[in-house]
């Protein structure tokens, strides 16, 4: 059994306000601020074409009826966007007084709101919070995820793309935690087998870091172990069929799990290694994970074979050695059909330096890994994804 230790200190943020459970999206003109000040005020409704497409918007649009007249629809937010895509966005509604805004969609959408909401109270722009984010509460924000994977809507984190730069950066601050958030797993429903099978596995893989990262803790470690618990048991059934809601709702609860981890722990070489591949070639950042996971986990499972052994166990499988485990994994990215090769997204292995100088760099994950890796030690892992 592992030793749980309480004499270091550590932290954890959330949102004000979480419901969660199959339909609760209906409640969302609960959430709606209706004091005096906001009477005459904007609501900014965030979310992108493939929920628009999906009719996913359209029925929430539909809840706010009501507040039609007050509604700003910006629908168009890109996946996983640069720098000056959120820039823009900012610039188009910088002078509009709003009370309040709804984000609908995933990763990049609830990202995107964190910034939005911030940037429009701090009057700052999106490259300055490089250096600073200044400490400045931002617009309330209310957030419906419409996938099961980042677990944004529980992180102060907002991950954005650096155009020139060619990397993915993580921007964190307290400022950044939504005010209310609905687990609805029904806005998961229509989600096709890909984005399932690449979505759950980037919240597995915020679990399985979190739990073996340097600041795990005794708060970041349950909420890991039993995170990963129901993804392991509900995402193949998700991807299999898309309309199983059990399956959706567990997933939906993992990936919750998953950004409650990160909000307290933090993610690790997977993630550090996974930048640079969506920065610069736009690998979607559930797929990039999916893709490093098991060589990573390979590499470093001598350093954590205490903790592989208690997921094992704790997953239920008979064979609990990390070795073992990691055949688990590989089995896992097998049976979901993502790919195991960066070749066929244009990686080729001229481009080995600079991803390993680009992920050296990202000290903020990689310090938080419990083996050290050198340069050379990247390219070795980076090697066996071409």
């Amino acid at each position: 059994m592992e030793k749980i230790m309480f004499n270091t200190p550590f932290s954890f943020k959330s949102p004000r306000h979480v419901i969660f459970g199959p339909g609760t999206s209906k409640t969302l003109t609960d959430m709606i601020i209706s004091d005096e000040d906001s009477s005459t005020k904007s609501i900014l409704v965030l979310s992108d074409q493939g929920v628009k497409n999906a009719g996913i918007l359209e029925k929430i649009l539909f809840q706010l009826s009501e507040y039609k007249k007050k509604l700003v629809v910006v629908d168009d937010i890109p996946t996983e966007p640069f720098e000056d895509d959120i820039q823009n966005i900012l610039e188009r509604y910088n002078g509009l007084s709003v009370s309040q805004i709804i984000a609908v969609g995933g990763g990049s959408v609830l990202d995107t709101a964190k910034l939005i909401s911030h940037l429009l109270n701090s009057n700052s722009t999106v490259r300055s919070l490089r250096n600073e984010i200044l400490p400045i509460r931002g617009i309330p924000v209310i957030m419906l995820p419409t996938t099961a994977g980042t677990g944004s809507e529980a992180t102060p984190n907002s991950i954005i793309a650096l155009r020139e730069e060619e990397v993915k950066v993580g921007l964190v601050s307290e400022f950044f935690m939504p005010d209310s958030v609905i687990l609805d797993p029904e806005l998961t429903l229509s989600l096709p087998p890909t984005i399932t099978a690449a979505t759950g596995v980037d919240a597995f893989c915020h679990l399985l870091e979190c739990y073996i990262s340097k600041k795990s803790n005794p708060y970041s470690d349950t909420m890991a172990l039993k995170g990963m618990t129901l993804a392991l048991n509900s995402l193949q059934a998700a991807y299999d069929d898309g309309s199983n809601i059990e399956a959706r709702s567990a997933m939906m609860m993992a990936s919750y799990y998953g950004g409650a981890c990160i909000a307290s722990s933090g993610t690790t070489a997977v993630h550090a290694l996974s930048y640079p591949l969506g920065g610069k070639f736009r690998i979607p950042h559930g797929v990039s994970n999916a893709i490093l996971l098991v060589p990573v986990f390979d590499f470093i499972k001598d350093s954590i074979s205490e903790k592989l052994t208690i997921v094992a166990k704790t997953i239920g499988l008979e064979d609990t050695t990390p070795e073992a485990f990691i055949t688990f994994l590989k089995n896992l990215v097998t049976n979901l059909n993502i790919p195991v090769s960066v070749k066929e997204y244009g990686v080729q292995l001229s481009d080995l330096d600079y991803l390993a100088e680009k992920s050296f760099t990202i000290r903020r994950l990689l310090d938080s890994t419990p083996q050290e890796l050198s340069i050379e030690d990247i390219k070795t892992i980076y090697r066996k994804i071409f």
